[in-house]
């Protein structure tokens, strides 16, 4: 039997059984429940962690392809507020003069943002650069236009970069 809790299918038919059968067992519900909680969380970190493997490969392969002497990755350290803003002006936009929906809107956008790690990713294309020699930079990046746009400008933005601050 496979239990459906939030459009996750579990196969959970052994420890029903062992419910019902035993209904003062140390298996409760309750520790079902959390137990198959925690196997999707648990599943969930594992899937994020082989797709940024996965991403981190595919950049570095591609740098390395194109003889890139480095990789730029944007600089991310104020998106919390800039989403912040974005969510709110789309809400607005989306549910019109409602309060409550425009909450549940913005809440649900959020969700969905901050379930991506991106620090963790940062980290596994710093190291797969590293060990072929490839370097790193950060740079501020725009966040109007499209993904070729922004990706476009942030490689303008870390080569002026370069050529106003020269290292030695």
């Amino acid at each position: 039997e496979t239990s459906v809790s939030g459009g996750l299918g579990i196969r959970a038919g052994t420890a029903l059984v062992t419910l019902a059968q035993n209904p003062s067992s140390h298996c409760s519900l309750l520790s079902l429940q959390k137990a198959i909680v925690l196997r999707y969380l648990n599943t969930t970190v594992i899937l994020g962690e082989y797709l940024d493997c996965l991403i981190a490969e595919a950049v570095v392969s591609i740098a390395q392809a194109y003889q890139a002497s480095s990789v730029v990755l944007p600089d991310l350290s104020n998106i919390r507020e800039i989403i912040v803003a974005e969510v709110q002006a789309l809400a607005e936009q989306k549910v019109v003069g409602c309060l409550e929906g425009q909450k549940q809107y913005a809440k649900r956008h959020r969700e969905n943002v901050h379930r991506w790690s991106y620090s963790r990713l940062a980290e596994k294309i710093q190291s797969q650069a590293a060990q072929i020699g490839i370097g790193i930079e950060q740079s501020k990046q725009s966040f109007q236009g499209t993904p070729q746009e922004k990706a476009k400008n942030l490689a303008i933005a870390a080569y002026s970069s370069r050529r106003e601050n020269p290292t030695s």
